[in-house]
């Protein structure tokens, strides 16, 4: 895309503004390659509209709706209810850290505010920096961003484009 866009058209731009569905979509949908997967995920999100109603739902229930995601073939809802359960337990708060021996990437090795959450992984956090750490903070401007250095190509083509349009 040109810098002229407001979108790159990267999946975790739609969910952005709620960092439980974007972490969601990065974790669970990130490797879907059907053509228009954001309608059916927003379906999904529909049906399971906060973090405690997907933390409650029976996992075969779950399961049933995300076979009705184009290109959704390996997502278990079981995985999900876990990571649901992990963000209703204890939702990430300032300050409040977990270090992941396998991230060290950034200036913060002390931790980040998502480590303990059930199914985060080096990508999660990219995109939890990239798109909601500084609202976490009460940020008005966004930084974290900038000093971001991931090896997930999506998210990576996300970071060169958003360069460019400064």
């Amino acid at each position: 895309p040109s810098c002229e866009q407001q979108k790159y058209g990267i999946l975790q731009e739609e969910f952005k503004s709620d960092a439980f569905r974007l972490l969601l979509v990065t974790i669970f949908f990130s490797t879907i390659r059907a053509p228009n997967p954001v309608e059916a995920i927003q379906d999904f999100f529909e049906n399971f509209t906060t973090p405690l109603a997907l933390a409650q739902a029976n996992h075969r229930i779950v399961s049933a709706h995300l076979r009705r995601i184009p290109g959704v073939t390996w997502v278990d809802g079981k995985n999900m209810i876990k990571f649901a359960k992990s963000w209703v337990k204890c939702p990430p708060k300032p300050m409040a850290k977990t270090v992941h021996n396998f991230y060290t990437k950034g200036d913060d090795n002390l931790g980040w505010e998502i480590g303990h959450l059930w199914g985060v992984g080096a990508v999660a956090i990219d995109a939890w920096r990239i798109f909601c750490r500084d609202r976490l903070y009460g940020h008005v401007e966004e930084n974290e961003w900038r000093s971001v250095v991931t090896d997930d190509p999506k998210l990576n083509a996300y970071l060169r484009w958003r360069k460019g349009k400064e």
